[in-house]
């Protein structure tokens, strides 16, 4: 099946299963026409989908998707966390769709940022500057120039990657509709290693990322479509991968040689050349007792121990708690131990270690149900559900005593919205929805 530019716009190249995960299809009389000549305003929220914490817990990154087209392209946005506030010289716009984003850290500070990108089949990445105030506050660059009415960066098409050509071996792509994302942290001096996974067409995309962050495609391996998750376990450095299509998850291993424990191979002279790739070896392991909707993995997560895996699943709606902890022989067990039902259309998660070190906290906003779910792994069962709103999609916790901040941040798609959640639970709002976000008012922006 051939997919046109014009139905990737409009949303209609997604499949019914993939499409749950953004819920509505693209119904309005501009997906028949192209978007219109506005640039995405940098203050102003249009459907958020995924949101990603700074490294010191201060500014929530958040996308906003642009679903119905209204503006030329999606936004990446900042909101400073203690003022409730975007700011608007930080933003930067890309196509629209975007998938999940992730951010990279250097020297305890987020120094990138990555997002495949589902309107171009590509991987797009930014810079993050900071600057020398007190507090600092970041800047993301991508390589373009800022629009003269609304101050937004228009992102390069340098700061876009779709695929690379290797003479005499074929080429690697970033995959039909790439969404999930993830990065494998080097632990030493070799290269941080970044994958993407597609939902068409099942390629998991292997990058190197330089000591700038810059990404260089090395490896694409096929797996089942419907790709979701992607997380590293910080126990056995193996990265796991979840699709919405299969009831396996998939076990990545990288060489370490390459990654953390010796210099990593330099890149090539000539870019069309191939480099090693970094994978040794593909695994799998199944998730019994599941309906057969054919809608299954969602998000994965784990501890800080990697001692366990949190997998979210569509069908039935629940999380499943997977053992992760490593044998004697230094591989995980990878074993199911328990199951917790959630409301309907579940996706994402947060995860809380709880200060006694046992067990963890798990919050799960839930799409179809507009609740969020609270979940205490020690007993294996919801203990709370908190009423958000409609159609809350990602969520991020931060817990940053020194900025008076122990909260969930929770993308509303439907609203357009952010959702602040308190979670101190010796402040009388605990377990309740305190603001929401939508964007910030002119006044707010001209005081700045």
């Amino acid at each position: 099946m051939i997919i046109s530019d014009q139905e990737k716009r409009c949303g209609r190249h997604v499949p019914s299963v993939v499409i749950s995960t953004l819920i509505v299809v693209c119904c309005f009389v501009s997906c028949a026409e192209t978007a219109k000549e506005s640039p995405h305003p940098p203050t102003e929220l249009a459907y958020p989908t995924n949101l990603a914490l700074d490294a010191t817990g201060r500014y929530l990154f958040v996308v906003s998707s642009n679903f119905d087209l209204r503006y030329d392209g999606a936004a990446i946005q900042v909101l400073d966390l203690t003022t409730h506030t975007f700011l608007p010289d930080a933003a930067i716009q890309l196509p629209s769709f975007p998938g999940i984003l992730t951010l990279r850290e250097k020297n305890g500070k987020s120094a990138n940022g990555y997002v495949p990108v589902r309107e171009t089949d590509s991987l797009a990445w930014f810079d993050i500057v900071w600057s020398d105030t007190n507090p600092p506050t970041p800047d993301l660059r991508c390589g373009g120039n800022a629009d003269n009415a609304t101050g937004i960066e228009i992102c390069s098409e340098d700061y876009r990657l779709k695929r690379k050509e290797i003479p005499n071996k074929g080429t690697l792509r970033v995959g039909n509709d790439p969404f999930g994302i993830g990065i494998r942290t080097s632990t030493g001096i070799g290269d941080d290693i970044l994958f993407t996974g597609a939902l068409r067409d099942g390629i998991l995309a292997v990058y190197r990322l330089d000591h700038l962050g810059k990404p260089r495609l090395v490896d694409n391996r096929t797996l089942a479509s419907g790709l979701y998750g992607i997380a590293t376990s910080p126990a056995t450095g193996v990265t796991y991968v979840s699709t919405q299509l299969s009831q396996q998850v998939y076990t990545i291993e990288t060489a370490p040689e390459q990654v953390g424990l010796s210099t990593s191979p330099a890149e090539p002279t000539d870019p069309t050349e191939a480099e090693a790739s970094p994978v040794t070896s593909l695994g799998a392991f199944g998730i019994p007792n599941v309906s057969s909707a054919v809608n299954y993995g969602q998000s994965i997560h784990f501890n800080k121990t990697g001692t366990r895996a949190y997998l979210v699943m569509r069908s039935p709606p629940s999380v499943v708690i997977i053992d992760t902890t490593p044998g004697m022989n230094g591989v995980a067990k990878n074993q199911v131990i328990g199951f917790v039902d959630v409301g309907a259309r579940p996706a994402e998660l947060a995860v809380v270690s709880q200060s006694n070190g046992i067990a963890d906290r798990l919050y799960v906003p839930c799409f179809g149900s507009g609740d969020l779910y609270v979940i205490d792994t020690a007993i294996g069962a919801t203990i709370d559900i908190v009423h958000l709103g409609v159609g809350p999609y990602d969520i991020v916790v931060t817990d940053q005593p020194t900025l008076g901040l122990n909260r969930a941040y929770i993308s509303m798609f439907e609203e357009s919205a952010i959702a602040v959640v308190e979670l101190n639970p010796t402040d009388p709002f605990f377990h309740q929805v305190i603001a929401k976000i939508r964007s910030t008012p002119d006044y707010l922006i001209a005081a700045q």
